[in-house]
């Protein structure tokens, strides 16, 4: 055989198997979608990540979150307005635009912990909660399980969204979660008659350096 087409040849195999390698990932039990799922949920609980979810067009929140500690901080833009929400050892703290926060959008609110709905129970780490609701679940590709969950558990666990993500939902909603290399969950899409509601878990290891807000710049509790 010529040198130069063995060479070639086993140059071209090395690559392949290189390439084949990058592209494979881990193994995914295909048998067991439901148990790929709790993995992903799993894995995703160690370290710290930053979250975004987009209700269909209408809210959209970005933040950081440490699920071991469960501090976190979001931000929830509707209509170009923010209110920004801070946990830190069980206590939210709030600070509303301005049109809610009579003109003064300096000032945080202190809301603790189960005194009451949306803002006050919202912790950024039980969005992963619902992923215990789901049904059916199937590989949809390599990457990706779909089936249907809880759509009136995956909203509450949003908090301070919209509670009718979708004004007459059935019970059960189609969803599809896309798994990353590492087996931790990246993307959860939730759809609905109106939307797509996308929650993205990306830049694990991200630092979540939350602090109280300075007291004068606090509403008395």
């Amino acid at each position: 055989m010529n040198h130069r087409i063995a060479a070639g040849t086993a140059a071209g195999a090395a690559l392949a198997t290189l390439l084949a390698g990058c592209s494979a990932g881990p193994p995914r039990n295909r048998a067991d979608p439901a148990g790929a799922l709790t993995l992903a949920r799993t894995e995703l609980e160690k370290d710290t990540y930053r979250l975004t979810t987009a209700l269909g067009t209408t809210v959209l929140m970005t933040g950081v979150v440490d699920p071991v500690t469960r501090n976190s901080e979001t931000v929830w833009t509707r209509a170009r307005q923010d209110t920004t929400v801070r946990r830190i050892d069980g206590v939210n703290y709030v600070r509303f635009p301005p049109e809610q926060a009579g003109g003064d959008d300096r000032k945080w609110e202190t809301v603790r912990t189960p005194e009451g709905g949306g803002l006050a129970s919202f912790d950024a780490s039980s969005i992963l909660g619902s992923l215990a609701t789901v049904a059916e679940p199937r590989w949809a590709d390599y990457d990706t399980v779909e089936g249907v969950i809880d759509l009136t558990t995956f909203s509450e666990s949003l908090g301070p969204s919209p509670a009718g993500i979708d004004p007459q939902p059935p019970r059960m909603v189609a969803f599809q979660a896309d798994i990353e290399g590492r087996g931790r969950l990246a993307e959860l899409r939730v759809t609905t008659a109106s939307a797509v509601h996308a929650v993205t878990f990306s830049e694990f290891g991200t630092p979540v350096d939350v602090k109280v807000p300075p007291a004068a710049d606090t509403y008395p509790d």
